[in-house]
């Protein structure tokens, strides 16, 4: 079989690659890329050029240290000591239920945003004088906890 009945024949009539190995030969001796491919890049750059934009304040917004104001509580009862309470053997208030919780092995976190949401606290010497109380405190966020700098009692 002669070599040259093995390659397709190209739009203007001469020889062509096989067409398995055009995409290989356009690399190959800098041919440009069918539009398909040229397509599918220029969506994907036009897509990560929408949603970086997006992403860097995120990022950034993690490591600047901000104010949280918010309720000390602890990781066992979280947002409600009701439960607790109601059980018995946990005192009478939210500070009494939060100190006997850390007691039982719990770590302290606090309530705070305006959609309620529970944080834990990597410093666990600060919030205890503040059990069950409004707080304010100073930190950086990372992921689901706060890293205190400084913590003060609110009104």
């Amino acid at each position: 079989m002669p070599a040259a009945s093995l390659l397709c024949r190209s739009r203007f009539g001469g020889p062509d690659f096989p067409p398995n190995a055009r995409l290989f030969a356009s690399v190959l001796f800098f041919r440009p890329l069918p539009v398909y491919f040229a397509r599918v890049i220029l969506r994907l750059a036009a897509f990560l050029l929408a949603t970086l934009p997006m992403a860097l304040p995120l990022r950034a917004a993690q490591g600047k240290s901000r104010v949280f104001t918010g309720t000390i509580t602890d990781t066992e009862c979280g947002p409600s000591h009701r439960r607790m309470l109601a059980r018995g053997g946990m005192g009478t208030s939210a500070a009494s239920c939060t100190l006997a919780c850390i007691r039982r092995g719990a770590t302290y976190g606090v309530l705070a945003g305006t959609p309620r949401r529970f944080y834990q606290l990597d410093d666990q010497e600060k919030p205890a004088a503040f059990a069950g109380k409004r707080v304010r405190i100073l930190g950086r966020r990372q992921g689901d906890t706060i890293l205190v700098e400084t913590m003060e009692g609110v009104r």
